[in-house]
């Protein structure tokens, strides 16, 4: 009985071993695992490397899907690398995991550039005694300030651009470039420094007198100044200048003359650079001159194309010397009032041109632009021309004429005519013939920029009526009428001659 129950015993031993085998073997059993465990996407805008880390108890290949990312493994990190985005628009790029038979999905993001503030930096200029220059500047990529000059000093912090410069000891005007690169952006502008402004005591200008060569108007002035001096004159309006003279000159003349000069150089590198320039004591000739208050100025350089720091300048009046029937050349607007004759109307602007006769001095004046005839295509060199009749009191005239036979190529051999028009009880009239009826008569006003108008009278059985409108004609042989009027056909006289420019 006892040896049966030993062996009962024995078995079921042996059949709760065997259980506990099964259990351990079923615990202790390896299993896949992958899983993402730290990650950081984000790459700046001018490239970089992000690094994911995963647990996986099976090899990790790693595969992009945009071209601009490449990745290598190193065991349970995957390294991910970005070339520059030079959009300003954000991207994307996933990368596939995989690792035995699970795959897993992480996703790069690459931010495009801003960059704002940089792009169009002027040049920028600086007085004797130094400035400090800021400008806010946002950028999500590095941003390098660097120039090669010691008395510049740039730099970038904090969002905002700095350019200090340093007081400029030297008698000479300097120039420095400030480079900037941020991304892909790249640029540079210049940095101009003046030197102190100096009088010299020794230079003394004297102004010449005006001349009149027809059909030129000049005058002259020169320069008292030590040998070795070189400086460039001139003369300018003092309606051209802006606030206080002396900061003019240097902000404005002075880098427009060395400019100047600089490329005169450049076009002739045989010429050296003092021989463009005037020294010891010379008379120099101003053209084109405008008549009133005007500067004469001297300004200093270099020989190395440097404003040298010295200048001078005089006040001088210029008379108007020339005969008075020159103060009528130029140009003229003519306002004219809402007005209508027949089926047309005038309204508003035009600008005539009034020039010296040269084959007729003193006694006529040249009319051009009147209703746009200008703009007549049709109309041969000339042919568009009107004698103004110049009065020994200062005063023109627009008198109907028959100025003479031009050809044109489609209508032949045209006589022109001026003809001037009034209105009698509801009816127009017109007058063609002869050159005794004024159709207007203008007077210059004091200053020369504008001109008072009388309408011209027709007189009519004893009775004065005003001209309303004048028109020029084509006659050809065969006696049919061309209107020379590209607008209304007519323009009212009752209009107001205000001077555009001489």
């Amino acid at each position: 009985m006892k040896k049966y129950l030993n062996i009962i015993l024995f078995a079921a031993s042996a059949l709760l071993l065997f259980a506990c085998d099964k259990n351990a073997s079923k615990e202790t059993a390896p299993t896949d695992t992958f899983s993402i465990v730290k990650s950081d996407l984000a790459v700046a805008p001018e490239g970089g490397t992000c690094t994911i880390e995963v647990e996986a108890t099976k090899a990790v290949t790693a595969t992009p899907e945009r071209e601009w990312c490449t990745v290598s493994v190193n065991g349970k990190v995957i390294n991910v690398t970005a070339t520059p985005n030079y959009s300003n628009e954000s991207r994307y790029c996933r990368i596939k995991l995989e690792s035995g038979s699970k795959v897993l999905y992480a996703t790069v993001q690459q931010f495009g550039e801003v960059i704002d503030g940089l792009e169009g930096l002027s040049d920028v200029t600086a007085p004797v005694a130094g400035r400090k220059i800021e400008v806010a500047v946002k950028s999500n990529v590095p941003v390098e300030i660097t120039t090669t000059e010691t008395w510049i000093h740039p730099s970038y912090e904090n969002g905002i651009l700095t350019i200090d410069v340093e007081k400029n000891d030297e008698p000479r005007t300097r120039f420095g470039t400030v480079s900037y690169v941020a991304g892909s952006l790249t640029g540079s502008f210049e940095v101009t420094q003046y030197p102190e402004l100096v009088k010299p005591e020794s230079w003394v200008i004297t102004e010449g007198t005006p001349a009149f060569d027809y059909p030129k108007f000049s005058t002259s002035a020169s320069l008292s100044a030590e040998a070795e001096d070189m400086y460039v004159m001139y003369m300018v309006p003092k309606s051209k200048v802006e606030g206080e003279i002396d900061d003019w000159i240097f902000d404005n003349l002075a880098v427009q003359t060395r400019n100047e000069i600089l490329a005169k150089v450049e076009a002739q590198p045989e010429t050296a650079f003092k021989d463009y320039l005037t020294t010891g004591t010379d008379a120099v000739t101003f053209e084109d001159i405008k008549v009133g208050e005007n500067y004469v100025i001297a300004i200093g350089f270099g020989e190395n194309s440097y404003v040298s720091g010295r200048y001078q300048y005089k006040e001088v009046t210029i008379e108007d010397i020339r005969p008075a029937y020159f103060k009528w050349a130029g140009k003229w607007k003519i306002t004219g009032r809402t007005a209508a004759y027949g089926t047309t109307t005038f309204t508003g602007e035009e600008e005539w041109t009034i020039s010296i006769d040269e084959n007729n001095l003193e006694k006529s004046l040249i009319l051009k632009g009147v209703n746009s005839l200008a703009d007549a295509t049709v109309l041969a060199a000339g042919a568009d021309v009107l004698k103004l009749d110049y009065l020994a009191d200062g005063s023109v005239q627009l008198k109907t004429q028959k100025s003479g036979t031009f050809d044109f190529p489609s209508l032949g051999a045209c006589n022109m005519l001026l003809a001037g028009f009034y209105t009698k009880n509801g009816t127009s009239y017109t007058v063609v013939t002869g050159t005794g009826n004024t159709l207007f008569s203008a007077a210059l006003s004091e200053d020369g920029k504008s001109a008072s108008i009388t309408v011209g009278k027709r007189t009519s059985s004893g009775v004065d009526y005003d001209y309303v409108a004048f028109r020029m004609y084509l006659v050809n042989s065969a006696g049919s009428r061309y209107t020379l009027s590209v607008n209304s056909g007519a323009i009212p006289l009752a209009f107001e001659m205000t001077r555009v420019e001489e």
